[in-house]
């Protein structure tokens, strides 16, 4: 089996079966690769902290990540391949406290905001892709992005085959069989 090597704007999505208090029924957006083959990725399927910041990952960032379309004008922001999306970097003031509000009134409109990351170390992530543990997702980011946060990763999951699109949505309590 060859190895397959997960560059920015590739999304993963968690096997259904991953129990992991953090990286259980996750989506994850890789956002960068280290020189030393380590990978930077955000957990785009979490639910808000507070407005538009979302919890990243478990791993403290010196910064906030912000994830917007590319051809939002944002200084210092770099694309995800060809995703139409980029990343920029927002630092905290000099003092070293984060202003979210001053930093996330900047934000372009659909922006989602990271606090934290996830990450892995060289080949981590693809090792645990080849034990099934990640699988690369079908769905474009831009559909991802536009699902509400507590539906991707049942959105996504469907979509790559995963689970059966009637263990997506739960039965309404009202729904009655069809009479013969």
């Amino acid at each position: 089996m060859s190895t397959r090597t997960f560059e920015p704007g590739t999304v993963l999505i968690a096997h259904p079966e991953l129990q992991d208090p953090f990286f259980g029924q996750s989506v994850i957006l890789v956002l960068a690769r280290g020189e030393d083959g380590g990978v930077i990725g955000a957990n785009i399927s979490g639910a808000p902290l507070k407005g538009p910041l979302f919890e990243g990952g478990p791993m403290p960032a010196p910064a906030l990540l912000m994830l917007h379309a590319a051809k939002d004008s944002v200084e210092s922001s770099r694309p995800l391949s060809a995703t139409g999306y980029a990343v920029t970097a927002l630092y905290p003031t000099a003092e070293g406290g984060i202003e979210p509000a001053g930093l996330l009134a900047k934000k372009p409109a659909n922006a989602m905001v990271f606090l934290g990351y996830a990450g892995w170390g060289a080949g981590q992530l693809e090792a645990e892709s080849q034990m099934g543990m990640w699988m690369p997702a079908t769905m474009s980011l831009d559909d991802l992005i536009q699902a509400p946060s507590a539906e991707r990763w049942t959105r996504a999951a469907t979509a790559a085959g995963l689970i059966e699109p009637a263990a997506a949505a739960p039965a309404k309590p009202d729904s009655k069989p069809p009479t013969p």
